[in-house]
């Protein structure tokens, strides 16, 4: 029997991980550190703090070192910067590189900034590349968990966190095109002996309607007995004729699900709508409470009393 520890298989990244390292070009020991990190990694190498908060914008970084002596800003202060501004997203690693191994409260100081450890040549090449790696594949876990987390596993329907991140990628294309977003929420009111199957009633709904839809519109769950429909490049006129279209397919399936006419279904649909991004930015996930919103507190349309409008409360 062996003690070997088994190999991996596939590979945990897809490519060669992106470091971006911020080093001070005096610094004596940042190009033996690039190159032992280079072994394994893609390294950016920049010599300020001001041109590290540029890149990571761009890249985006896996890992991001930072040197305790760049020439313009301090370490705390650009990894706060990247952290507070969204530079990098919350799950990268930032390490900084630094002479000498950290005191406890040199540690706690970079704690306190959001920084994960120090790094340095006082430990081995190799456990400076370990190290690095741990971090970066704990950041790729991580991610992974989240994108699977956006769906439903058992209904490949958005999630409400998929919901919230597709609503904010549709608002952002949104402001780029100039053009509008919708939400409409739809809950069913079922009888009191059904009442147990409303989560599987809203779930055979929402992909009733989903076939109907354009490839461009997301159907998700927002709550057990609600379904969700983000329609881009539609205003408030356009939300009501969604509503309307899709309140028939919906009413079918859950009359087909308990056992009644489609007439007998009760649906109520809430709307919310932002008119131009470009215009008037706001976070596009909002649109979600909105309409959940006017499910209960809306303004009903004329002709759908079962249709609510949000209505924005005037500030006081």
């Amino acid at each position: 029997m062996t003690t070997a520890a088994p190999k991996r298989i596939d590979p945990p990244f897809a490519g060669r991980p992106h470091v971006l390292f911020a080093g001070a070009e005096e610094h004596a020991g940042v190009g033996p550190l690039s190159k032992v990190l280079e072994t394994e990694f893609t390294v950016t190498r920049v010599t300020t703090g001001e041109s590290a908060l540029e890149q990571a914008s761009t890249l985006p970084p896996d890992l991001v070192l930072v040197d305790t002596a760049l020439p313009d800003l301090t370490a705390p202060m650009v990894c706060q910067a990247l952290l507070a501004e969204h530079r990098v997203s919350p799950t990268t690693p930032v390490l900084f590189f630094a002479p000498a191994p950290p005191t406890f409260e040199q540690r706690l100081a970079l704690l306190r900034v959001g920084a994960r450890d120090s790094i340095g040549l006082w430990l081995s090449p190799g456990d400076v590349a370990r190290e690095c790696r741990a971090y970066v594949e704990a950041k790729h876990e991580i991610d992974q968990g989240a994108t699977e987390n956006l769906f439903d596993p058992l209904t490949g329907l958005y999630s409400w966190q998929g919901l919230v991140r597709r609503a904010r990628e549709l608002g952002a294309l949104a402001a780029r095109q100039r053009h509008g977003l919708s939400c409409v929420i739809f809950a069913i009111d079922l009888p009191p002996a059904a009442e147990s199957r409303h989560t599987l009633v809203a779930t055979r709904s929402a992909q009733e309607v989903r076939q109907t839809l354009r490839v461009s519109d997301t159907v998700g769950r927002p709550g057990n007995a609600e379904f969700a429909v983000l329609a881009p490049a539609t205003d408030a006129g356009g939300a009501v004729g969604l509503a309307v279209r899709l309140a028939r397919p919906a009413r079918v399936a859950v009359a087909r699900e308990i056992g009644v006419d489609p007439e007998a279904v009760i649906l109520r649909a809430g709307y919310a709508t932002a008119a131009n991004l470009a215009y008037k930015p706001e976070d596009s996930a909002s649109l979600l409470l909105r309409a959940g919103s006017a499910l209960y507190t809306g303004s009903p349309t004329p002709q759908h009393s079962w249709l609510r409008a949000f209505v924005e409360q005037p500030r006081r």
